[in-house]
């Protein structure tokens, strides 16, 4: 079992979103983004990617947690929408190809928007983290945007863990596969008090 799953099964995941993701209603008015293909990378308990489906959304949410997606799936039935959930490692699970029922193949320039909340900042500085945004790079249509929220190194972190990023190390691991359209230091959780410091970026593809 995975440190990823445990922590689902035991309720641990302070930093599951109460309701969603509370800066994606600023993202949506601030690049007049109304419709279209998402894919939600590291989607959790899939409260971000069901608030996109009931706005119109055609969502694919993946986390590498199995009860994390179970339980997604149920809340999407509960609310009454469709989001396409799936289980596996990206981008190790997830090979480009046709986009299939029955698989998790993801087909490439397929999505107008990709979205992750504390996903990237797990997968360190190297290869493994090149080769999850090339992959999501690839997943992308021309114009389509990269809306990333990760853990900063500035701010008042007040011992936040170890999975930190400065504005220079986000930009430097960008900047070959990403166009920075947006960046500020804001926090990760808006209106919670404490929340611990996030740069948001907005991206598109090169």
């Amino acid at each position: 079992m995975t440190w990823w799953e445990s922590a689902y099964r035991c309720g641990h995941v302070n930093w599951d979103p109460g309701e969603y993701d509370g800066h994606l209603p600023w993202l949506l008015d601030r690049f007049e983004i109304r419709c279209g293909r998402v894919i939600d990378l590291g989607c959790g308990t899939g409260k971000s990617a069901v608030w996109l489906a009931e706005r119109g959304f055609d969502v694919v949410g993946i986390d590498f947690a199995p009860t994390a997606v179970r339980q997604a799936q149920a809340l999407a039935q509960r609310r009454g929408v469709k989001v396409d959930f799936r289980c596996g490692e990206f981008p190790a699970d997830f090979p480009a190809g046709s986009f299939g029922e029955t698989d998790n193949a993801l087909r490439l320039g397929a999505f107008d928007l990709a979205v992750e909340r504390g996903f990237l900042q797990h997968f360190g500085r190297g290869r493994q983290l090149q080769r999850a945004l090339r992959r999501i790079a690839q997943l992308l249509r021309p114009q389509a945007l990269f809306y990333s929220l990760i853990t900063a190194r500035e701010g008042n972190r007040r011992g936040w863990g170890s999975s930190l990023w400065s504005e220079a190390e986000i930009r430097a691991a960008m900047q070959e596969l990403f166009l920075i359209r947006y960046m500020e230091l804001s926090v990760f959780t808006p209106g919670e008090a404490g929340s611990m410091p996030a740069w948001l970026s907005v991206m598109s593809p090169k």
